[in-house]
């Protein structure tokens, strides 16, 4: 059973929570544009300063109706900044995540609290996995780009069950904050 059976549900209730005005505190800074879509609400999201900053990532944020899925997708990021906003939403200490008993895990993502490798069926790519709460969980999956230290990656957050929506679309957004940040180490420490 879908978590929405419409974009026009999810718009719905994205405005009821609040997430639209959230968003938009998050990517102050940085150039927004819905891309229409049946399949999810998305925004586009491009640093209004590219001549003085080279760390801005750009890319695009999505929530898909179906599942409730929050996935943040981005071209071109580098390594550090990827990583440190996966930290910032890690789990509690000492919870166990699913991952650890997936036939697939590999052990711990390097440089990540709480993320746990898993084996990749794309060459050369990346993937990872933890239990956020009871109710959501997210993936990253990534893989180097044509440049030195730079990512292509993408996270998605996605919630259990329909209670498990707003939570998870606040990680989602926790992430962003920090993937989006001036200086990624000390938003973690704000979260």
């Amino acid at each position: 059973m879908p978590m929405f059976n419409s974009t026009h549900d999810l718009c719905r209730a994205l405005h009821s929570a609040g997430l639209f005005h959230r968003l938009g505190t998050v990517l102050d800074g940085f150039e927004t544009t819905r891309q229409e879509s049946l399949i999810s609400e998305s925004r586009n999201f491009t640093c209004t300063h590219p001549g003085t900053c080279t760390a801005c990532p750009a890319g695009r944020v999505a929530i898909h109706p179906r599942p409730g899925t929050l996935s943040v997708t981005v071209p071109s990021v580098s390594g550090d900044r990827w990583k440190t906003a996966l930290g910032a939403i890690v789990p509690e200490p000492g919870r166990t995540t699913p991952a650890v008993r997936d036939p697939f895990a590999l052990g711990p993502l390097d440089g990540v609290t709480g993320w746990q490798r898993l084996t990749a069926f794309v060459p050369d790519t990346t993937v990872a996995h933890t239990l956020l709460d009871p109710g959501i969980s997210a993936r990253t999956d990534f893989r180097n780009h044509a440049v030195p230290g730079q990512l292509v990656a993408t996270l998605s957050i996605t919630p259990a069950a329909r209670d498990d929506c707003e939570p998870a679309w606040d990680q989602g957004l926790r992430f962003l904050a920090v993937l989006t940040s001036a200086e990624p180490a000390q938003a973690v420490q704000g979260t």
